[in-house]
Parts: structure tokens; C-alpha cells; sequence
């Protein structure tokens, strides 16, 4: 075949292959979205594993209900927000004295400048006590929280003031909780606490110069098991609003004789106790004006003790 005949059959077929291609390519294309489609519209499938059952609801001693109260809300979204549909629940161990408890305590009340050659602790129950000059130490020897109180009037330590940055003074918290083995990571982590604005874990710091010294501080920590833990669904956004309408909400903060509260910001956080609860579960918390503040058990009513 020589060079015109074959350029001849080429121009000949060649629109023929074009309209094979085109249509290969509408085929193509075709079973994609349809496959995309299916995809799209496919039921969600609810992974859950509420292994613990029927779990008690948050408790908050000082909160009170929400009811009574007329809500509205005005967010960014406009509308209530779902964060997800199912998330974990952490069981947290009561925990036991510990052996060799001595030691650990002896070295927290040290690390507060107590003279432990000369100042015993009184244990109570589980409560062990040092107490002297102007300072007071609480620890529980089962978990090794712990609270420190000093008499600012008689602490002739704080005088003047000094030039240092935020950052620099949480480091410094932070790096002496580490020295006395009680700073857990969660802390560092978005949590809501029992009162939200404040937490139950704090250091507070006098400054001479660039040496820190520690007047107040408090830990009042209970650890998750990372290995025992259920995932249980959750209330959505329109679920959590309607509870706190209807009254099933815990007031944490806000001014009183109010009657009426615009919601400015809603969002789901695991609640982290002051006091000992069986398991680490989440919350959604409402954001108001004025500094309100309310919190509604995110786990379906389903699975919570009335």
C-alpha cells in the first residue's frame, strides 16, 4: 500500500474514530457518576459499641437546670451544630492507695518549699496533710491529686512586679507540675470544666526577678482508660437545642434574674470532672451573653440513667 492510498483510508476512518472515542468517553463518564451517585446516596452505616450500657449522666454539684428560661439562638451557622454522630466514652477507674505512696507525697510537699526533715504529714482516710508556717498541703494518696494554699499576708515574697510573657509563665507552670510528676497531657487539650471559665487545675505564681514561686495551686485530675472505652451515638444539634428549651440543661455560669439568653457560640467538648465520675464523656456547651454558660449531656437519652 503505498502513501496516498493509506492517507487516503486514514482521512476516511478517521471521523469514525472520533466518534468511537467520543463515545467511549460518554460511556465512561456515564458509569462514573452513576457510581458516584450511588455512593452519595448510600445509607450510612452508625458504627457504635456501647459496651458500658446505660451510663449515669455528667454530674456537676453546683449547676442548675435550665429551665425556665427563653433561648435564642444567634450563631454563625444560624442553625444548631452537629459535630458527630457517635464519639467515645472513657472509663475511669477509681483508683486504690498506691504503694510507696510516702515517697511521692514527700516529694510533692518538698517541691512547696515544706522541710520534710522536720514537718510530717497527718493522714486521714485518704487524705494525706502538711501544715506549717503559713502553708497547707492536701493530697490524696489513691490518685495523688492535690491542693496547695499559702497566707499571701505573711508571704513577704510578693513585692514589685516583673516583665514576663503569658507563654513564659504557663512553661513554667507547666514545667513544675512535670517536676512533680502531675501534669497530664489532657490538660493541654480543649476540655470544658465544671465551671468552664476557670478550671479546677491551676498554678499561680509570684515572680522575684525571673524565679518563680508558687503561692496557690490545685490538681484535681482522674484518669481515662485509653484501653476501655465504648462508642456510644450522640444527640445532634437540633437534639442538644431542644433539651436546653425544654429544661434539660445545666446552668454552669451566668448572671442571675435573667429570663432571656442569646446563644452566641454551641460546640461539643469532652467534660473533664472536679469530682470523681465512673466515665469521661462529652458535652455540648452553649455560649451565651453576658458570660453564660450551659452545658447538655451530648450521649442519646437512650443510653443515660434518669
Amino acid at each position: 500500500m503505498s502513501l496516498t492510498e493509506l492517507s487516503y483510508w486514514f482521512r476516511k476512518f478517521l471521523p469514525f474514530g472520533v466518534l468511537f472515542c467520543l463515545i467511549s468517553l460518554i460511556i465512561f463518564y456515564s458509569f462514573k457518576l452513576y457510581f458516584i451517585y450511588l455512593e452519595a446516596n448510600k445509607p450510612v452505616i452508625l458504627y457504635t459499641d456501647p459496651i458500658f450500657g446505660k451510663i449515669d449522666r455528667p454530674v456537676i454539684p453546683h449547676a442548675t437546670a435550665s429551665g425556665g428560661l427563653q433561648f435564642v439562638l444567634d450563631t454563625v451557622e444560624g442553625t444548631p451544630v452537629t459535630a458527630t454522630e457517635a464519639a467515645k466514652v472513657y472509663f475511669m477507674p477509681n483508683a486504690t492507695t498506691k504503694f510507696g505512696y510516702r515517697e511521692k507525697i514527700y516529694l510533692i510537699a518538698k517541691s512547696f518549699g515544706f522541710d520534710t526533715n522536720k514537718i510530717k504529714h497527718k493522714l486521714t482516710d485518704k487524705i494525706a496533710e502538711f501544715d506549717a508556717e503559713g502553708k497547707k498541703l492536701t493530697i490524696d494518696v489513691s490518685n495523688f491529686n492535690f491542693k496547695y494554699e499559702s497566707d499571701i499576708k505573711t508571704n513577704t515574697f510578693i513585692t514589685g512586679s516583673v516583665n514576663i510573657s503569658k507563654k513564659e509563665i504557663e512553661n513554667k507552670a507547666i514545667n513544675f507540675l512535670k517536676l512533680i510528676g502531675r501534669y497530664p497531657e489532657e490538660l493541654s487539650k480543649a476540655i470544658a470544666t465544671p465551671k468552664f471559665f476557670s478550671s479546677q487545675n491551676y498554678v499561680i505564681m509570684t515572680f522575684n526577678g525571673s524565679e518563680p514561686k508558687v503561692i496557690r495551686a490545685q490538681i484535681s485530675f482522674f484518669e481515662k482508660s485509653d484501653a476501655q472505652f465504648g462508642v456510644y451515638p450522640l444527640k445532634t444539634g437540633d437534639e442538644a437545642w431542644a433539651e436546653l428549651q425544654k429544661g434539660g440543661g445545666m446552668i454552669i455560669a451566668g448572671q442571675e434574674h435573667i429570663k432571656k439568653v442569646t446563644i452566641k457560640k454551641m460546640g461539643l467538648y469532652y467534660l473533664d470532672p472536679d469530682v470523681y465520675q465512673t466515665y469521661l464523656q462529652p458535652v455540648y456547651v452553649f455560649i451565651g451573653d453576658d458570660d453564660f454558660v450551659a452545658y447538655v449531656p451530648a450521649i442519646k437519652n437512650d443510653f443515660l440513667t434518669e
